[in-house]
Parts: structure tokens; sequence; C-alpha cells
């Protein structure tokens, strides 16, 4: 956490070594409010998210207290499982957004050179 952007890329960047950066999400929302009891109680429990598609690809969402209650529930061999890449279209679920920031580290999107119409897929609730 307390690397300089410029130690990083000297030390373990540029020679590809792999790292361990420890404390970089210490000070994030998320921390809290993504906590089971908090989504289920909280601001997000009545958020739609992709839960998968129907027969002729249209996205079928569970609200999130539905799907929290399953999974605190279920007992499938093969269980149902979020995985939204849209949910930062939506008001309520792009507030998410504000509960973390991407460290420093990792800030250079090169994405940003194309039109978010052409960009993949790069946000996940999971």
């Amino acid at each position: 956490k307390d690397l300089t952007m410029e130690q990083f890329v000297e030390k373990y960047q540029k020679p590809e070594i792999p790292v361990i950066i420890t404390g970089l999400t210490d000070d994030w929302k998320a921390n809290d409010n993504w906590k089971v009891e908090e989504l289920f109680s909280g601001k997000y429990r009545n958020c739609r998210l992709k839960v998968g598609e129907d027969d002729e690809g249209y996205s079928i969402r569970v609200k999130l207290k539905y799907f929290l209650n399953y999974m605190m529930h279920q007992k499938d061999d093969s269980p149902m499982y979020l995985f939204d890449c849209s949910f930062d279209e939506h008001d309520r679920e792009s507030e998410l957004l504000l509960d973390y920031k991407v460290p420093s580290y990792f800030a250079e999107d090169l994405f940003n050179l194309i039109s978010e119409k052409r960009r993949p897929p790069y946000r996940w609730f999971l």
C-alpha cells in the first residue's frame, strides 16, 4: 500500500514479478456496505441483478434480497449465481460504484481509448 507508483512499476510491473499488495481496500465503503447482513437489509436489497438468461437470451433478474436468501439456504448441485456486467446502468445499482475505487496502480485503462459502446464488459457484480 505504501509503494509509490514508480516503485511498483520498477520493482514488480516491469520485471513481471507477482506481488500481493495489502491494505488497498482498507478505506472502501464496500467493507461495510457489502456485508451480507447489510445487503439483505440496506439500500441495495431491492436491486434487481442478473442471474441468467432465458432461451431467447433475455436477462433473468432477481432482487438481491431474494438471491441472498437463496444463497444462504440452497443445497443445489449447480447453484444459481449472480454474474451481472450491467448493474452500473441502473440508478440504484450504480451507487455500488461509489463504495470502492480502483487502486492507483491499476488506474490506467486503455479501453478508455474506444467508445463505451465498443468496450467489452469490465464491471461485474459477482
